[in-house]
């Protein structure tokens, strides 16, 4: 064995290190299998996760992940179907029917698969884009919209 340092009052020997880093993560591409444990929760914007976290968040806006089978109802912003997935996936209703935004979370994707033009309605005073309170937009069959909240004024992607 070669000697190659002192640390805390040891010796250390080049195999020993061999040893040691053998038990190390590459940086890149290496695998690891079994569970990765997360001691908190993220708070930089690339920091890692949990499960829990995601759910625990989703829980608290409200919103499901994914709404499907909504039904489009009512000609306008107070009969219009109240939104409640992040991602809505509109089924049936007839031609102008409508569904309103949800105020309380942002944002939310709206997919129309109705087989008609259906509107959609901003929450309570709230405006989309340049439209007047309470004013619909219109979303084609087959079409589909990012909204997402500003201060009270909702954009459309």
């Amino acid at each position: 064995m070669t000697q190659t340092n002192w640390i805390r009052g040891q010796l250390l020997y080049a195999d020993d290190l061999d040893a040691a880093f053998g038990r190390c993560i590459d940086r890149a591409g290496d695998t690891m299998s079994g569970i990765l444990g997360l001691v908190s929760d993220p708070v930089s914007p690339l920091d890692a996760a949990t499960k829990q976290y995601v759910d625990n968040k989703i829980a608290m806006s409200g919103a499901q992940l994914v709404a499907d089978n909504i039904a489009a109802a009512g000609t306008n912003q107070s009969g219009a179907t109240p939104l409640v997935g992040t991602i809505n996936i509109i089924t049936s209703g007839a031609t102008n029917s409508g569904v309103r935004l949800n105020g309380s979370f942002s944002p939310q994707r709206v997919l129309n698969r109705t087989g008609t033009v259906i509107l959609v309605y901003p929450p309570g005073a709230q405006t989309i884009e340049n439209g007047g309170a309470s004013t619909a937009v219109v979303l084609a069959n087959n079409g589909a919209a990012l909204y997402t909240l500003g201060s009270t004024t909702w954009r459309v992607s």
